[in-house]
């Protein structure tokens, strides 16, 4: 739907990447955790270390880095949209400038230039964030844009898992379901479950 608003007020759609992004939140909380293996304290053995900052494995890591990434925004005024909580918009006189959040993956368009660099400056004032310039690759969806359109296509993701699955020779079918199902189920285990179990996409879904 963002795209669509974009291509209807010919606006450029703009990619941010976030580095790190659950190391910029922070705790409320007092959290202690295990001396990580290869940094023991031999003297000390049975100490723990107090978090001034949340880390990846934490269960608090997404929220908290929501919160202050939202925070952020809205001391640019910024507010959230009623139909959709990830979109936040600015809407003041004759600006409006729209930011689409997926965890550390943004999108920026708008029809004031100014605003929305004032925006990434005001962001990468506080966060590690990289422009990527027009999107292209968002959520594992290839964006192809035209003068008159854009294309979406999920090529990328499916060579990329069947690349990571070990298929990119296996040959062509119309449909990867047997035509007609086997008599004999096959109830041979997996070989791998950690590979089963893995998310060849090229974002991280959180809990």
């Amino acid at each position: 739907m963002l795209l669509t608003v974009a291509l209807h007020h010919a606006w450029q759609v703009n990619q941010l990447d976030v580095s790190n992004a659950f190391l910029h939140g922070d705790l409320n909380d007092e959290i202690y955790m295990k001396q990580p293996r290869g940094f023991e304290d031999n003297q000390h053995p049975n100490f723990v270390c107090k978090l001034h900052k949340s880390l990846y494995g934490l269960k608090q890591s997404p929220r908290q880095w929501f919160q202050k990434l939202m925070q952020s925004l809205h001391e640019l005024g910024f507010q959230f949209s009623k139909a959709d909580p990830s979109l936040l918009i600015f809407n003041q006189a004759t600006i409006s400038v729209y930011v689409l959040v997926y965890v550390d993956d943004i999108l920026i368009t708008g029809n004031d230039r100014n605003k929305i660099q004032s925006t990434i400056k005001h962001l990468q004032s506080q966060f590690n964030i990289k422009q990527l310039g027009a999107v292209s690759l968002f959520l594992g969806i290839q964006v192809i844009k035209t003068t008159t359109c854009y294309f979406l296509s999920q090529s990328h993701y499916a060579t990329e898992l069947l690349s990571h699955a070990g298929f990119m020779n296996c040959k062509l079918s119309k449909t990867p379901a047997h035509i007609k199902p086997s008599k004999t189920p096959d109830i041979q285990p997996y070989s791998d479950p950690q590979l089963f179990r893995n998310s060849p996409a090229p974002y991280n879904i959180s809990p």
